[in-house]
């Protein structure tokens, strides 16, 4: 596994590593595993995220079942004070779980990799490795957010990244994830690979109607988030038979862009 040292360039109170994690964690405690999934359809990739979460919480030797919570958002910290979104669902659970946390314990919620717990206020998916980096404002808008949901019992709030790695090394990491769970489920059999199948045919007939793709860009979508991509000519029978065809010698119209 990755590095799990405390990064340095950590600047909140109530985000702590794995080693860190181990190193505090006392009877009584509670452990909650979860993960944020981007509005945006990767599914392999959250679900190889949740086949490292499971493993590693196996080997905590908890008495509780291994169950991993998924939420909804982007995760800007722009966005900490949205009503019904993500943060507000987040909270929401941890203040469930600090309810059945003894006193003088801590509740931990379990994330893979940073970028699952948050994203910079900037994030733009669009410009990434430009808005990837978290500055000193993020970090107090996090922990701020965090003394204003659990008031008095903030102190026993932590926030544990297994893989606490650079912004750009995440990237890398969850791709390398998400690549080595896919060559897994291509040794399993045709049965899975069919649901594969289906999987991408949902992505690709999303991307269309969502973000008004085109099929070139499509293409170059699931190359860069999955690391392969269905032969564009498969692409296109699985648009024309949703009714989302590109009419000929004609590019797709993007009606979602402004």
């Amino acid at each position: 596994m990755y590095n799990t040292t405390h990064t340095q360039q950590c600047q909140s109170p109530f985000i702590i590593s794995y080693a860190d994690f181990q190193n505090e964690r006392t009877e009584g405690d509670v452990i909650i595993c979860a993960n944020r999934e981007s509005s945006r359809s990767q599914k392999d990739k959250h679900n190889s995220k949740e086949v490292l979460m499971q493993r590693v919480y196996e080997r905590l030797k908890t008495q509780e079942p291994f169950t991993m919570l998924r939420f909804n958002g982007s995760g800007k910290l722009c966005c900490v004070n949205d009503k019904g979104a993500y943060y507000d669902k987040l909270g929401r659970v941890i203040q469930t779980g600090l309810q059945r946390t003894p006193t003088g314990n801590k509740l931990y919620i379990l994330f893979v990799t940073r970028s699952r717990l948050m994203r910079p206020s900037g994030y733009d998916y669009t410009n990434q490795s430009a808005t990837w980096t978290y500055s000193v404002g993020d970090y107090k808008v996090f922990n701020q957010w965090v003394r204003d949901a659990f008031g008095a019992r903030a102190d026993n709030v932590r926030f544990v990244i297994l893989c606490p790695l650079s912004p750009a090394n995440e990237r890398y990491f969850e791709s390398w994830l998400g690549k080595f769970y896919q060559k897994c489920l291509k040794n399993i059999g045709k049965r899975l690979s069919r649901k594969m199948s289906q999987m991408f045919r949902s992505i690709v007939i999303g991307l269309r109607k969502r973000q008004g793709l085109s099929t070139s860009e499509i293409v170059r979508h699931l190359e860069d988030v999955y690391e392969q991509a269905p032969k564009e000519r498969t692409i296109r029978d699985w648009l024309q038979r949703a009714g989302l065809a590109e009419k000929r010698g004609r590019r797709w119209k993007n009606t979602n862009r402004h």
